[in-house]
């Protein structure tokens, strides 16, 4: 019988306390940090304050849990996406959080017990009877770790020092994506933001990429090199046991320098942190204003003028080749869900959709 994996559902106002009292309770933590007052929380201290609050709650060891691999993982090990590696957690590491484990089967399948490195944020715990651990409670402590920093946490977050992150971010980070999931947020808005956040997330691993690689040139310069690479979330276990399998065996190919970088000099390097640390801003900057009701209501206000602008000046000709992409494309989802068969009867609608939201109401 398979595991059973243990999930929640929760609400905003359940996630919004939840964090609350875990910021609340770290802020004890922050006698460490030069300059910082009580419960201010600036970007660059907010890892720190979880691996606080994780080593007060999480087992290190002792418990089962599934891992779900990334998709481009499974690519790699040629494994249908999703896969269930069930696996037994040996120790923790909150520094890299990710923990050592034992793999004891693939897709239920039994495997020769093998040891490999698993990020936190992919092992789901079982409900299991363990003699000194509660899944349940540890399930939840991972999934308020795993939810914050897939889904609240943006790449730019830990070099802002501006303010308090959880004062400034929090409340507003949940909103906007419980708006999205319910439609509060339009479609187009939510969907060009997850694609905006996500472009994000691997711009922030390329920029950590190269800058290993300009450490790798300082090394080389200075001492020498002696090949060995310490990666993140992936180990090399000489002890093992075992024949170990092909395919996990390509698991703990270690995402380091590709040949291209690892050939770069180090002012090369440096011109492409800059490309990449500029790239990241654009990206920020468009993702709060975005964030913002009331700019998203402004531009979707601006488009429907232009729209119905183009309509009444060319209403006599609607198929002319100088239609801008967003008439075209708005028009047919129009004509597609509510029917409208003409381009009068589609500046009616927009005349009735302007008369409700053009004084920029949501």
């Amino acid at each position: 019988m398979a595991p059973t994996v243990i999930e929640f559902d929760k609400t905003l106002q359940e996630r919004l306390q939840e964090y609350r009292d875990i910021f609340s309770v770290s802020a004890e933590f922050d006698e460490g940090y030069p300059g910082s007052c009580k419960n201010r929380i600036l970007g660059s201290q907010v890892k720190d304050f979880w691996r606080n609050y994780l080593s007060v709650v999480l087992a290190p060891r002792g418990w089962r849990a599934i891992w779900k691999i990334p998709v481009e993982k499974c690519q790699l090990m040629s494994l249908q996406y999703p896969s269930e590696i069930l696996v037994e957690v040996l120790s923790t590491s909150l520094e890299t959080f990710s923990a050592e484990v034992k793999v004891l089967s693939i897709n239920e399948k039994p495997l020769p017990q093998t040891r490999r490195s698993a990020g936190l944020i992919e092992l789901f715990p079982v409900d299991f009877n363990y003699e000194l651990v509660d899944p349940w409670i540890l399930a939840d402590d991972l999934d308020k770790f795993r939810f914050f920093f897939q889904q609240i946490w943006y790449p730019w977050d830990e070099t802002d020092d501006s303010s308090s992150w959880p004062e400034s971010y929090l409340e507003k980070r949940l909103n906007l994506l419980y708006d999205m999931v319910t439609g509060e947020v339009r479609a187009e808005d939510a969907e060009r933001i997850r694609y905006l956040v996500s472009k994000s997330r691997c711009i922030k691993e390329e920029m950590e990429r190269a800058e290993a690689a300009m450490e790798e040139c300082e090394d080389v310069d200075s001492a020498g090199c002696d090949g060995s690479q310490s990666d993140l979330g992936s180990s090399d276990y000489s002890d093992d046991i075992g024949v170990i399998s092909s395919q996990l065996e390509k698991l703990n190919v270690p995402e380091s320098i590709g040949e291209n970088e690892a050939g770069e000099s180090e002012e090369s390097l440096l011109v492409r942190m800059v490309e990449l640390q500029k790239e990241m801003k654009y990206i920020q900057d468009e993702v709060e204003l975005l964030s913002s009701s009331s700019i998203r209501t402004a531009m979707a206000n601006e488009k429907l003028r232009r729209c119905k602008q183009y309509m009444h000046v060319n209403s006599c000709s609607p198929q002319s080749e100088n239609i801008p992409k967003e008439v075209s494309t708005f028009s047919k989802t129009v004509v597609a869900v509510l029917g409208k068969g003409s381009m009068f009867e589609l500046k009616s609608f927009l005349d009735l959709i302007e008369s409700r939201y053009g004084k920029g109401e949501k």
